[in-house]
């Protein structure tokens, strides 16, 4: 008679965990006798959990559970770049025979060398350098938004937003400067059927137009404060010219014209300066201080655009 009572009262209370337990004990062929002893709970309630739903707090729980460890990926994703990737772009460039091409590891930014502007080298190594330290793949640019997002109130981004404002002049026009000679390579012909780019073609004209802005004349055609590109390029004529070269020869040939070129100079001198060095050290130091409370976080408060939840 008790039992017939029962089954019209209302449900009982019982937690979340609890219904889950249930649910999974049941899952796995456990008996609704066996169950509520258990349980400690009423084998009626049991019942009476189990024909409600029975499939949606299991499958709640597990999509709970496979979140959860969505978003621990995603932590650690965000420590990793932090410690080691985001750092690659803000290491100091060093001359071209100190470059080991080692992966890099955890360890503070390297500002032994120049921070900001691309060591003067080959023409091969000027351009990767400038990639390295200005040309983000997509995600390193979307790791960058979503550490700044989790991490917003360190005073790590005030210092990486004043090396961002010291680098300015530089990365716009050398920016600019490298869209044009894609731009200019598809128009003169150096490209592929599907307007692929010549990449040798592009990396020796923007590798040349970052080493004269330099100051520095790979060829030791004239001092290097008075060098300029009509006559660097009259050198570069002068020796034995291979397609890729000549491409890249043209490029130079019109670069003069363009109003990024002035600039790109004058960013490259400053750059070079001792004191913008300096300033750029002691910030450097600064933001590497701040980094290190990030490294030595496992989770991070707040929402960016690629967490799991």
């Amino acid at each position: 008679m008790n039992e017939h009572k029962d089954v019209g009262r209302k449900k009982p209370r019982i937690s979340r965990d609890q219904v889950t337990e249930i649910r999974r004990l049941f899952q796995a062929g456990t008996s609704i006798t066996e169950i509520a002893k258990t349980t400690g709970i009423h084998r009626h309630t049991v019942r009476m959990h189990l024909k409600e739903q029975p499939d949606d707090t299991v499958a709640n729980e597990v999509r709970r559970q496979v979140l959860t460890q969505a978003l621990v990926e995603h932590f650690k994703e965000l420590k990793r770049f932090a410690e080691v990737e985001f750092k690659e772009h803000l290491d100091a460039s060093l001359p071209e025979e100190e470059r080991t091409g080692k992966e890099r590891g955890p360890g503070p930014i390297n500002t032994r060398g120049l921070l900001g502007l691309p060591f003067n080298g080959s023409t091969g190594y000027m351009t990767a350098e400038w990639q390295r330290m200005y040309q983000f793949s997509a995600r390193d640019d979307h790791l960058v938004k979503s550490l700044r997002e989790h991490t917003k109130d360190s005073t790590m981004w005030v210092y990486y937003d004043a090396w961002k404002k010291k680098v300015a002049a530089f990365e716009r026009a050398s920016r600019a400067l490298w869209q044009w000679t894609g731009e200019e390579m598809v128009r003169l012909g150096y490209a592929g059927p599907q307007r692929e780019i010549n990449e040798s073609v592009r990396s020796s004209a923007f590798g040349w137009t970052l080493s004269v802005a330099w100051g520095v004349d790979p060829l030791g055609l004239k001092a290097p404060q008075d060098i300029k590109i009509k006559e660097f390029v009259k050198g570069l004529k002068k020796r034995s010219v291979t397609p890729a070269k000549e491409g890249a020869i043209l490029l130079l040939g019109m670069v003069e014209g363009r109003p990024e070129w002035s600039d790109l100079k004058a960013a490259t001198q400053e750059l070079r300066s001792t004191e913008c060095q300096n300033e750029l050290q002691h910030i450097m130091k600064q933001l590497d201080d701040a980094l290190v409370s990030i490294e030595l976080m496992y989770a991070f408060p707040g929402h960016c655009g690629l967490c799991p939840v």
